[in-house]
């Protein structure tokens, strides 16, 4: 799925003029896996792009204002290009499709600068688990790790081999000792035991675990590691098309807070800024970009970030599934296409 610059442009979205944005061009599609496509973006004039860790993601505008968020996926010495690699999903809802059947190489879209939320943090041991598309942000953590003596275990899970991506490299990463890769395809392999995985890695504390995969693979993974020892990263917005093999016992609901979203409260745009309403029942992201404020968005369900708005004064409601139980006590952000104030006002910086 490669093939020369033609020059194409999707121009279909209004400029954006937030800090960071800037317009690339598609230089290459390859096919991964079935149903999985990277994308490699490059500057127009093929100059050097920011810099990122493992576990960073970008925001893409891919039509019509539409953003979606893919994790970094590449190498990363690669400083003149970024690749992101995209699922095809049957229930998509606008991102996934367009990617695979009309984004081609050439096309321009506009691209954020790279965001972190989920750092590689160094240990002398590693548990990776990644459900379907969810190696992406792993995958840039287990070749940084080559050459510094840190032991790792990954178990990957997906429908079949065919539709695993990037099983080259990891089979290249493995190639050291200490280093292990247990491949849970559904059709033909071993059922991921999230529970017998998770014994085989001990109650050792310098032990990290990584997991990134659908909701329910990230709710069973927390009643099972310790806070303290685990990090995760959702792919799962809505509820997977086709749920990863995982044992389901202890794949509980996050219940909603009751009444938290029939309360009205409002927000002000700075110290000395506008003061809106935000009614019940309805967003915060819906009324401050109806302000103006053109805050990016992608799920509208608290798991991507993408919104993340800055909050000056205020305690916030938090209904996201990103932040930390230390990030939520600090109240200086919050996610408006979810949370809520929990008193009358939250002053954003905005």
């Amino acid at each position: 799925m490669t093939g020369p610059d033609t020059g194409g442009d999707l121009q279909t979205a209004p400029p954006r003029t937030r800090t960071g944005w800037q317009t690339l061009v598609v230089r290459q599609l390859r096919l991964e896996a079935d149903g999985v496509v990277s994308v490699t973006l490059a500057r127009p004039d093929g100059a050097a792009l920011d810099s990122w860790a493992p576990g960073a993601h970008l925001d893409i505008e891919l039509h019509d204002g539409l953003v979606r968020q893919y994790s970094l996926c590449g190498e990363t010495g690669r400083e003149a290009e970024w690749t992101v690699a995209v699922r095809a999903v049957q229930t998509s809802r606008g991102g996934s499709s367009f990617v695979h059947e009309s984004l081609r190489v050439g096309h321009r879209v506009r691209v954020s600068a790279p965001r972190q939320k989920f750092p590689l943090e160094r240990s002398p041991r590693y548990l990776f688990v990644a459900g379907g598309i969810g190696i992406t942000p792993l995958l840039p953590m287990i070749e940084e790790l080559a050459g510094t003596g840190a032991t790792w275990t990954v178990h990957y899970a997906g429908r079949s081999r065919s539709a695993m991506a990037y099983l080259d490299r990891l089979a290249r990463a493995a190639t050291g000792a200490g280093h292990t890769v247990v491949l849970h395809p559904r059709d033909s392999g071993p059922r991921l035991d999230l529970d017998a995985v998770v014994d085989d890695a001990g109650d050792d504390e310098a032990t990290l675990v990584y997991v990134c995969g659908p909701a329910g693979m990230i709710r069973a993974a927390r009643q099972l590691v310790p806070a303290a020892r685990l990090r995760t990263e959702s792919f799962d917005p809505a509820p997977d098309p086709e749920p990863v093999p995982v044992t389901t016992s202890l794949l509980v609901d996050i219940s909603e807070k009751p009444g938290a979203a029939d309360r009205p409260f409002e927000v002000q745009l700075g110290v000395e800024g506008a003061v809106l309403t935000v009614p019940a029942g309805v967003p915060a992201l819906d009324v401050l970009n109806e302000a103006g404020a053109d805050l990016p968005w992608s799920c509208r369900e608290g798991t991507c970030g993408t919104c993340e708005t800055g909050v000056l004064d205020g305690a916030v409601d938090h209904r996201d599934h990103v932040l930390t139980d230390a990030e939520r006590a600090a109240h200086d952000c919050f996610f408006p296409c979810v949370s809520r104030a929990c008193g009358t006002r939250l002053i954003l910086d905005l």
